[in-house]
C-alpha cells in the first residue's frame, strides 16, 4: 500500500502527499491478506458445522428419555401387566366357581330326590294296598264263611312280597345316591386342591417378577452411574480444551503484536485493522476454537450416549421378550385351566344325565308296579264275578231242572255231606289264587258230583280258568306277567279314563326285566 506524508507547499500550507509503497511489501501484504481471508473462510465453515452439530445434539438431548421417565414408564407397564394378569385369574376363578353347584343346592336336590322316592307315590301305593285288603276282607266275609283266615294269610303273603320287592328297589336307589354323593365330594376335594395349586403358582410368579424387577433396576442404576462418570470426564475434557483455547488466544495475541511491528507506512492500516477487523477475527477465531472443542466433546458424548442407549435398548428388548414369553406361558396355563374346567363340566353333565335316566327308570318302574296292582285288582274282580256266576249257576241248578236235560240223572245218596260242593268250589278258588300248574288241569270225574254246565260261549269261560304264569302270586307280580283276560269288563277303584293294561310294556320296562 501507498504511504501518506505531510509536505509543506507554498506559504507553509501542509499537503498530504502520496508516497508509493515498495512492490515487495505490497506482495507480502497481499499474501498476508489472502491467507487471512482463507483462514476466515475456514473458520466460518467450521463455525457453521459446529453450530449444526450443537443444534443436532440439542435436538437429540430433547428427544432422549430421562432416567426418571424411563423408570416411571417401566413401573406403569409392569403395574398394568400385573393388573391384567390378576384380572384374568380372577375371571377364570369366577368361571370355575360358576361351573360347580353349591353345597346347599346339592343338599336341596338330595332332599327333593328322597322326598320324590319315599313319600307321595309310596303313600299312594300303601293306600291302594289298604283298599285292596279291605276289599278282600269284605269279599271273604260276604262269600267265604269260615275261610277268612286262609284268604287273609294268602293276600298278606302277596302284599309282603310286593313290599319286599319295593324295599329292594329303594335300597338299590340309595346305593346310587351314595355313589353320586361320593363323586360330588371327590369333585369338591379336587377343586380345593386346584385352588391351592393356583394360589401357590401366583405367589411364586409374583416373587419371580419382583426379583426380576429389582435386578433390572439395579442394572439401570449401574448404567446411570457409568453415564454420570462419563459426563464428569467429558466436563474435565471440556475444561482442558478451554485452557488450550486460552493458550491459542495468547499465541494469536503474540501474532498480533508481531503484526504491529510492521512498517510505519502500514501503521494507519494496522490501527484500522486493530479497531475493526482484528477484534472481530479474534472473537470469531476464539469462538470457532471453542465451538470446535465443544463439538468434539459433544460428538464423543453423543457416541457414548448412543452406545449406552443401544445397550439400554437391547436390555429393554430382552426384558420385554422375556415378559412376552411369560405372558404366552401364562396364556397356555389359562387355556389348560379352561380345558380342565370344560372337562369337569362335561363330567357333571354326564352325571346329571345318568341321574335323570335313573329317575326316569324309577318312574317307569313305579308305573309298572301301579299297572301290576291294577291287574291284580282286575283278576280279583274277575274271580269274584266267576264265584258269583258259579253260585248263581249252582242256585239256578238247585231250583230249576234245566241242566238235567244235558246230563243223565244220577241217584244221590241221602247221607251225602252238604259241604262237599262248597269245599270243591273253595278248592278251585284256592287253585286259582295260588296259580299252580295243577289248577290248569280239570278235576277228576266224580259220578256223584258232576261238573257245572258250560255256557254257549266256552272260549271266555276256559280263558278265565286258564293261567299263563305257572309261578306263585309273588312271582307273577314281580315278573309282570299278570293274567289279563278278555272277560274283565271293569276296574275296581280306578277311573274309567284310565286305559286297561293290554299286556304291552315300554322299552325301558323291557330293558329293566
Amino acid at each position: 500500500m501507498a504511504q501518506t506524508a505531510l509536505v509543506p507547499i507554498g506559504d507553509g500550507e501542509l499537503m498530504e502527499q502520496q508516497i508509493p509503497e515498495p512492490v515487495a511489501d505490497q506482495n507480502f501484504n497481499r499474501r498476508k491478506m489472502f491467507e487471512l481471508q482463507q483462514e476466515l473462510s475456514t473458520l466460518q465453515k467450521r463455525s457453521l458445522k459446529q453450530h449444526e452439530a450443537v443444534i443436532h445434539l440439542e435436538t437429540g438431548l430433547k428427544t432422549m428419555i430421562s432416567e426418571v421417565d424411563l423408570r416411571r414408564a417401566l413401573g406403569l407397564a409392569f403395574q398394568e401387566f400385573e393388573n391384567r394378569i390378576e384380572d384374568a385369574f380372577q375371571d377364570s376363578n369366577r368361571k370355575c366357581l360358576g361351573m360347580f353347584s353349591k353345597r346347599e343346592d346339592v343338599v336341596e336336590l338330595q332332599a327333593a330326590i328322597t322326598k320324590k322316592v319315599n313319600w307321595a307315590e309310596y303313600n299312594a301305593v300303601l293306600k291302594k294296598l289298604s283298599d285292596l285288603r279291605q276289599y278282600v276282607d269284605g269279599m271273604a266275609e260276604s262269600v267265604f264263611i269260615g275261610q277268612r283266615e286262609a284268604l287273609e294269610s294268602e293276600f298278606s303273603k302277596k302284599a309282603n312280597a310286593d313290599w319286599v320287592e319295593k324295599s329292594l328297589g329303594e335300597k338299590a336307589d340309595f346305593a346310587d345316591l351314595n355313589d353320586v354323593r361320593a363323586r360330588l365330594e371327590r369333585l369338591e376335594v379336587q377343586v380345593s386342591h386346584n385352588d391351592q395349586k393356583h394360589t401357590a403358582k401366583m405367589q411364586a410368579m409374583r416373587e419371580e417378577t419382583a426379583s426380576q424387577n429389582n435386578d433390572m433396576f439395579q442394572r439401570q442404576s449401574v448404567l446411570m452411574k457409568e453415564a454420570n462418570s462419563t459426563m464428569t470426564s467429558s466436563k474435565q475434557q471440556f475444561h482442558d480444551m478451554k485452557n488450550m483455547i486460552e493458550r491459542h488466544e495468547s499465541r494469536l495475541k503474540s501474532v498480533d503484536s508481531s503484526v504491529g511491528e510492521l512498517s510505519k507506512a502500514q501503521h494507519e492500516l494496522q490501527t484500522l485493522a486493530q479497531k475493526a477487523l482484528l477484534p472481530r477475527l479474534e472473537s470469531a477465531e476464539a469462538s470457532l476454537l471453542r465451538m470446535e472443542q465443544v463439538d468434539g466433546t459433544n460428538r464423543e458424548q453423543l457416541v457414548k450416549l448412543e452406545s449406552k442407549t443401544e445397550e439400554l435398548r437391547g436390555a429393554v428388548d430382552q426384558r420385554f421378550d422375556a415378559l412376552s414369553q411369560q405372558g404366552g406361558h401364562f396364556k397356555e396355563q389359562l387355556e389348560f385351566l379352561m380345558q380342565a374346567t370344560d372337562m369337569l363340566k362335561r363330567r357333571l353333565r354326564e352325571v346329571t344325565k345318568n341321574q335323570t335316566g335313573k329317575m326316569k327308570e324309577l318312574a317307569d318302574d313305579q308305573d309298572k308296579h301301579v299297572q301290576q296292582l291294577a291287574a291284580v285288582e282286575r283278576v280279583l274282580k274277575k274271580q269274584e264275578r266267576d264265584v258269583r256266576a258259579m253260585e248263581f249257576r249252582s242256585t239256578k241248578g238247585d231250583t230249576a231242572d234245566s241242566w238235567r236235560c244235558a246230563l243223565p240223572m244220577l241217584a244221590t245218596p241221602d247221607d251225602l255231606d252238604p259241604n262237599i260242593r262248597l269245599n270243591s268250589v273253595l278248592d278251585q278258588l284256592e287253585k286259582i289264587a295260588c296259580r299252580s300248574e295243577e289248577s290248569t288241569h280239570l278235576a277228576p270225574w266224580n259220578p256223584n258230583r258232576p261238573p257245572l254246565p258250560v255256557s254257549a260261549d266256552t272260549t271266555g269261560e276256559w280263558e278265565r280258568l286258564s293261567y299263563t304264569n305257572a309261578g306263585g302270586a309273588a312271582d307273577a307280580a314281580r315278573n309282570g306277567h299278570m293274567a289279563v283276560t278278555s272277560g274283565v269288563r271293569g276296574m275296581y277303584g280306578l277311573s274309567p279314563r284310565t286305559p286297561a293294561n293290554t299286556g304291552k310294556m315300554s322299552k325301558k320296562a323291557k330293558r329293566t326285566f
